[in-house]
Order: structure tokens, then C-alpha cells, then sequence
């Protein structure tokens, strides 16, 4: 994440710990549903992802430089 956001998120969840983050979800049948998550539940599962694609994409490279 920016180091500028960062910083700009990192105030908003100390001003407001329970921030929550509104999105839609798209079902099969073409409706929309509508979930909240805690923001900070959000930056945890962003910060997995991200670790997760580190991870891949190191295995990656050992694979091709193996070859």
C-alpha cells in the first residue's frame, strides 16, 4: 500500500477502530448482495493476499531458474 494511504488509513482506524467498508457482491442470478467488513478485517486479508503473491511468484522464479 502507498505510504501516503497508509498513513491516511492508519488514522482512520485509530479514530474509528470499528470502521466498517460497504461492497456488493454479484450472484448467479444477476442480484446484488450487500456485505459490510471491518476495515481492519479488510487490510488483513489485503496484506495476506499480498504476502500469498510474494510467495508464488518466489516459487516461480525457483522454478525457472531450475529449468
Amino acid at each position: 500500500m502507498p505510504k501516503a494511504l497508509d498513513h491516511d488509513v492508519e488514522h482512520i482506524l485509530a479514530a474509528n477502530p470499528e470502521a466498517e467498508i460497504s461492497f456488493q457482491t454479484r450472484l448467479d442470478d444477476g442480484s446484488y448482495k450487500l456485505d459490510t467488513m471491518k476495515l481492519a478485517d479488510v487490510l488483513k486479508q489485503l496484506d495476506a493476499e499480498e504476502q500469498a503473491g510474494k510467495e508464488l511468484l518466489a516459487c516461480a522464479i525457483g522454478l525457472e531458474a531450475a529449468e
